[in-house]
């Protein structure tokens, strides 16, 4: 597993860490997005998780978090399905065991490993300053996960989880279920991995602007009426295919949606109205010269079916796909 240029010149400008060479199954987007988050936790923090595998999560919340304590909780047994869908840069991991997981950790003594099952191998029963699920991906696990370490989540702290999409519905519907549990606040996805923070303190989109430079808020009102807010780096957690009405953004910049090479909607002063029904094949953001270049990821839908495609815009424009209907976005950040 190797960063993309994007990440890896993100990662290295504010000191993100990540070892690529833990044999995991998580995507680089989703690494990077769990350093950040962990680089914004308090003094003294604790975090837990559940379904540490080699450790590939537990270095990028233990090491990015070094003031904070981190539980890491998994039986550690070797099964069949981790030798065609770890990743790793060695052709052959080692079979998976606690001194497999302590061997790839070793350098970070803010980790507490824990053998077993979550929930109920975790006997600290204090509060938390975030949780990342990445268990067994099914019920009842992952609601057991839930009702009890949401709980223990401070106001303010960080409920997540790695392979929110299509391949793990339990996941992706469950991720929901708490979500609205919580009223939808701001909240994002970021390569599989989806966070948000559980309200009465410091929102996860304002923790993340504030840390960040590079990352910027933007707004989405939905033809359902929902307004949607970004937390900078990742965005919309909801993947159903809500419209978008109107996007406002910062006004350093233009976003203008094509279609077959024609402008069918472009944004003044930060803010873009788009035309009801009108299908659009590419998108792209016009910076001003003195203005780093720009990267956004969209959803487009196509009409009529459940059928998705993703586009990132560039200095170069996007890359042109099948029409469909703008409605969501996955991220946003500048890339200098």
């Amino acid at each position: 597993m190797k960063l993309g240029y994007e990440l890896n010149r993100f990662a290295q400008k504010y000191d993100i860490k990540i070892d690529t060479s833990i044999p995991n199954t998580m995507s680089p987007d989703g690494l990077v997005f769990m350093g950040m988050i962990a680089k914004t936790l308090p003094e003294g923090a604790v975090i837990a998780e559940a379904g540490a595998l080699y450790g590939a999560s537990s270095y990028v919340l233990a090491a990015n978090a070094p003031q904070a304590t981190l539980y890491s909780i998994d039986p550690w047994q070797h099964e069949a399905w981790m030798d065609k869908w770890v990743r790793v840069q060695a052709p052959f991991p080692p079979k998976l065991s606690l001194h497999a997981y302590r061997a790839y950790t070793h350098e970070l003594d803010n980790i507490v490993p824990v053998q077993g099952y979550a929930p109920d191998a975790l006997d600290y029963d204090g509060p938390l300053d975030m949780f990342f699920e990445d268990a067994t991906h099914s019920e009842p696990v992952f609601s057991l996960n839930m009702q009890r370490f949401m709980k223990q989540l401070k106001p303010g702290g960080v409920l997540c989880g790695d392979d929110f999409g299509n391949a793990f519905p339990q996941v992706r519907d469950g991720a929901l279920r708490e979500l609205d549990a919580w009223e939808r606040p701001s909240c994002g996805v970021r390569g599989l991995v989806w966070a948000f923070a559980k309200p009465g303190d410091t929102a996860l989109n304002e923790r993340l602007c504030a840390a960040y430079e590079e990352i910027f808020p933007i707004e989405m009102i939905h033809e359902t009426g929902q307004i949607s807010q970004t937390t900078g780096f990742a965005f919309a957690i909801k993947l159903e295919a809500d419209l978008i009405t109107k996007l406002t953004h910062p006004a350093e910049f233009t976003l203008e949606l094509r279609r077959a090479g024609k402008a069918v909607a472009q944004s003044e002063n930060g803010v873009l109205m788009v035309p009801e029904g009108e299908l659009i094949d590419e998108i792209i953001a016009h910076n001003q010269p003195d203005v780093p270049p720009l990267v956004l990821d969209f959803i487009v839908f196509h009409k009529g079916t459940s059928a998705e495609w993703s586009t990132r815009t560039s200095r170069n424009g996007a890359s042109v796909k099948s029409p469909g209907s703008l409605s969501n976005l996955r991220a946003c950040y500048r890339v200098v």
